[in-house]
Protein backbone atom coordinates (compact mmCIF):
# COMPACT_ATOMS: atom_id res chain seq x y z
CA UNK A 1 0.00 0.00 0.00
CA UNK A 2 1.47 3.53 -0.55
CA UNK A 3 -0.42 6.68 -0.04
CA UNK A 4 0.62 10.52 -0.24
CA UNK A 5 -0.85 13.61 -0.27
CA UNK A 6 -2.92 14.65 -3.15
CA UNK A 7 -0.31 16.70 -5.00
CA UNK A 8 2.55 14.05 -4.51
CA UNK A 9 3.57 11.23 -6.70
CA UNK A 10 5.32 8.23 -5.50
CA UNK A 11 8.32 9.30 -7.60
CA UNK A 12 8.53 12.56 -6.85
CA UNK A 13 11.34 13.96 -4.32
CA UNK A 14 9.16 16.46 -3.30
CA UNK A 15 8.37 17.35 0.66
CA UNK A 16 4.64 15.82 1.62
CA UNK A 17 3.61 13.06 3.52
CA UNK A 18 3.94 9.63 2.33
CA UNK A 19 3.23 6.16 4.00
CA UNK A 20 4.37 2.83 2.73
CA UNK A 21 2.80 -0.55 3.55
CA UNK A 22 4.32 -3.63 2.96
CA UNK A 23 2.58 -6.41 4.96
CA UNK A 24 2.17 -10.41 4.36
CA UNK A 25 -1.58 -12.19 3.65
CA UNK A 26 -0.89 -15.83 4.87
CA UNK A 27 -3.12 -18.02 2.13
CA UNK A 28 -2.85 -21.23 3.11
CA UNK A 29 -3.47 -22.83 6.95
CA UNK A 30 -4.41 -26.03 8.23
CA UNK A 31 -8.20 -24.34 8.78
CA UNK A 32 -10.04 -21.73 7.75
CA UNK A 33 -10.55 -20.46 11.45
CA UNK A 34 -6.35 -20.43 11.80
CA UNK A 35 -6.43 -18.73 8.63
CA UNK A 36 -8.35 -15.93 9.72
CA UNK A 37 -6.71 -15.50 12.73
CA UNK A 38 -3.03 -15.49 11.32
CA UNK A 39 -3.93 -13.16 9.04
CA UNK A 40 -6.27 -11.18 11.67
CA UNK A 41 -2.90 -11.26 14.20
CA UNK A 42 -0.53 -9.66 11.42
CA UNK A 43 -3.59 -7.05 10.84
CA UNK A 44 -3.67 -5.99 14.41
CA UNK A 45 0.14 -5.26 14.51
CA UNK A 46 -0.39 -3.10 11.41
CA UNK A 47 -3.72 -1.59 11.21
CA UNK A 48 -3.07 1.16 13.95
CA UNK A 49 -5.06 2.02 16.52
CA UNK A 50 -9.05 3.04 15.79
CA UNK A 51 -8.79 1.55 12.13
CA UNK A 52 -10.40 -1.25 11.09
CA UNK A 53 -7.56 -2.29 8.19
CA UNK A 54 -4.37 -1.33 6.77
CA UNK A 55 -6.05 0.87 4.31
CA UNK A 56 -7.79 2.59 6.13
CA UNK A 57 -4.83 2.97 8.85
CA UNK A 58 -2.58 4.39 5.25
CA UNK A 59 -5.60 6.74 4.30
CA UNK A 60 -6.72 8.21 8.09
CA UNK A 61 -2.33 8.67 8.62
CA UNK A 62 -2.66 11.20 5.28
CA UNK A 63 -5.52 12.69 6.04
CA UNK A 64 -4.41 13.44 9.68
CA UNK A 65 -1.05 15.11 8.45
CA UNK A 66 -3.05 17.29 5.71
CA UNK A 67 -5.20 18.42 8.32
CA UNK A 68 -2.63 19.25 10.82
CA UNK A 69 -0.04 20.77 7.96
CA UNK A 70 -3.66 23.21 7.82
CA UNK A 71 -3.11 24.28 11.23
CA UNK A 72 0.39 24.28 10.90
CA UNK A 73 1.76 25.73 7.50
CA UNK A 74 5.62 25.26 8.21
CA UNK A 75 5.14 21.41 10.21
CA UNK A 76 7.86 19.09 8.78
CA UNK A 77 7.46 16.33 6.51
CA UNK A 78 5.74 12.95 7.73
CA UNK A 79 7.19 9.55 5.97
CA UNK A 80 6.59 6.30 7.12
CA UNK A 81 7.89 3.27 5.54
CA UNK A 82 6.63 -0.47 7.45
CA UNK A 83 7.50 -3.81 6.04
CA UNK A 84 7.31 -7.18 6.99
CA UNK A 85 8.59 -10.19 6.16
CA UNK A 86 8.97 -13.94 6.68
CA UNK A 87 12.31 -14.22 8.92
CA UNK A 88 11.93 -18.01 9.57
CA UNK A 89 9.30 -20.71 8.36
CA UNK A 90 8.62 -24.26 9.29
CA UNK A 91 5.72 -26.62 9.47
CA UNK A 92 5.29 -25.57 12.81
CA UNK A 93 5.97 -22.11 13.01
CA UNK A 94 6.77 -19.01 10.78
CA UNK A 95 8.56 -15.48 12.38
CA UNK A 96 7.53 -12.67 10.94
CA UNK A 97 9.97 -9.61 11.30
CA UNK A 98 8.26 -5.99 10.90
CA UNK A 99 10.75 -3.20 10.68
CA UNK A 100 9.43 0.57 10.89
CA UNK A 101 10.96 4.08 10.12
CA UNK A 102 9.06 7.25 10.60
CA UNK A 103 9.83 10.83 10.48
CA UNK A 104 7.75 13.11 11.60
CA UNK A 105 10.25 16.13 12.08
CA UNK A 106 13.65 16.97 13.88
CA UNK A 107 17.02 15.33 12.98
CA UNK A 108 16.41 12.01 12.63
CA UNK A 109 13.77 9.48 11.70
CA UNK A 110 12.93 6.21 14.05
CA UNK A 111 13.20 3.27 13.53
CA UNK A 112 11.93 -0.23 14.97
CA UNK A 113 12.18 -3.93 14.46
CA UNK A 114 10.03 -6.52 16.22
CA UNK A 115 9.16 -10.03 15.55
CA UNK A 116 5.98 -12.02 16.02
CA UNK A 117 6.16 -15.74 15.92
CA UNK A 118 3.17 -17.92 15.79
CA UNK A 119 1.77 -21.20 15.77
CA UNK A 120 1.35 -22.26 11.94
CA UNK A 121 -1.56 -25.01 13.79
CA UNK A 122 -3.16 -22.75 15.50
CA UNK A 123 -2.68 -19.35 14.91
CA UNK A 124 -1.61 -18.42 18.49
CA UNK A 125 1.11 -15.87 18.61
CA UNK A 126 4.10 -17.95 20.25
CA UNK A 127 5.75 -16.89 23.94
CA UNK A 128 8.87 -17.85 25.58
CA UNK A 129 6.95 -19.44 27.87
CA UNK A 130 5.76 -22.24 24.84
CA UNK A 131 9.05 -22.77 24.25
CA UNK A 132 10.61 -23.59 27.52
CA UNK A 133 10.69 -25.70 30.46
CA UNK A 134 8.64 -24.01 33.99
CA UNK A 135 11.18 -21.83 36.04
CA UNK A 136 13.56 -21.29 32.63
CA UNK A 137 13.66 -17.54 32.51
CA UNK A 138 16.87 -17.51 35.68
CA UNK A 139 18.78 -19.92 33.63
CA UNK A 140 18.14 -17.76 29.99
CA UNK A 141 19.06 -14.59 31.25
CA UNK A 142 22.03 -16.54 32.57
CA UNK A 143 22.87 -17.18 29.27
CA UNK A 144 21.56 -14.08 27.48
CA UNK A 145 23.83 -12.00 29.80
CA UNK A 146 27.24 -14.26 28.86
CA UNK A 147 26.48 -13.84 25.40
CA UNK A 148 25.75 -10.27 25.75
CA UNK A 149 28.76 -9.39 27.84
CA UNK A 150 30.63 -11.86 25.05
CA UNK A 151 29.36 -10.10 21.95
CA UNK A 152 30.12 -6.03 23.67
CA UNK A 153 33.86 -7.32 24.91
CA UNK A 154 32.16 -6.58 28.51
CA UNK A 155 34.65 -8.23 31.62
CA UNK A 156 31.80 -10.68 33.47
CA UNK A 157 33.07 -8.84 36.69
CA UNK A 158 32.10 -5.74 35.18
CA UNK A 159 29.09 -3.16 36.67
CA UNK A 160 26.70 -2.74 33.63
CA UNK A 161 26.89 0.95 35.00
CA UNK A 162 30.60 1.18 34.20
CA UNK A 163 29.99 0.65 30.41
CA UNK A 164 27.81 2.40 28.05
CA UNK A 165 24.82 0.14 28.46
CA UNK A 166 22.15 0.75 31.17
CA UNK A 167 19.71 -1.66 32.56
CA UNK A 168 17.22 -1.08 35.55
CA UNK A 169 19.04 -1.76 39.05
CA UNK A 170 22.15 -2.50 36.77
CA UNK A 171 20.45 -6.06 36.12
CA UNK A 172 20.84 -7.74 32.64
CA UNK A 173 17.69 -8.83 31.43
CA UNK A 174 15.71 -10.38 28.11
CA UNK A 175 13.33 -8.49 26.08
CA UNK A 176 10.53 -9.82 25.08
CA UNK A 177 10.83 -9.19 21.67
CA UNK A 178 12.19 -12.08 20.10
CA UNK A 179 12.45 -14.18 17.02
CA UNK A 180 12.80 -17.83 16.05
CA UNK A 181 15.46 -18.94 13.45
CA UNK A 182 17.19 -21.76 11.93
CA UNK A 183 20.06 -21.22 14.78
CA UNK A 184 17.77 -20.78 17.90
CA UNK A 185 16.17 -17.87 19.28
CA UNK A 186 17.57 -13.47 18.81
CA UNK A 187 16.19 -11.13 20.61
CA UNK A 188 16.42 -7.72 20.13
Amino acid sequence: IFRTEADCAESEDKDCAKISINYITFLEAPSDTVLDKLNMNLLDELRGEGYTNVVAYANGSIRDFVKDKAEIPNMATWNAEIDQKVRFNTPEFICIETTQYTYTGGAHGIYGTSYENYDRNTGNLIQLVDLFVPNFEKQLIALGEKYFRQSMAIPAAASFDQTDYTFPNNQFYLPQNFGLTQEGITFL
